[in-house]
């Protein structure tokens, strides 16, 4: 039987700065990442965390 792991995606920090594209587009992958680890890494899922991640990292803006 496989163990449950938590895995907690870190949000950026609060900046006064705006972040950049490149760090933007990082935090998206790590995050990606991240959701499709909780699955075991099924395939087919990769556009759907993709979106899901950048949803996550859009809040995470609007609420700063």
């Amino acid at each position: 039987m496989r163990k449950s792991r938590k895995t907690i995606v870190e949000m950026p920090q609060q900046r006064t700065a705006p972040m950049s594209e490149e760090e933007r587009r990082q935090a998206i992958a790590q995050a990606a990442y991240y959701r499709s680890e909780r699955r075991g890494f099924e395939p087919g899922h990769e556009l759907e965390d993709w979106v899901a991640a950048e949803a996550l990292m859009d809040a995470a803006r609007v609420n700063t």
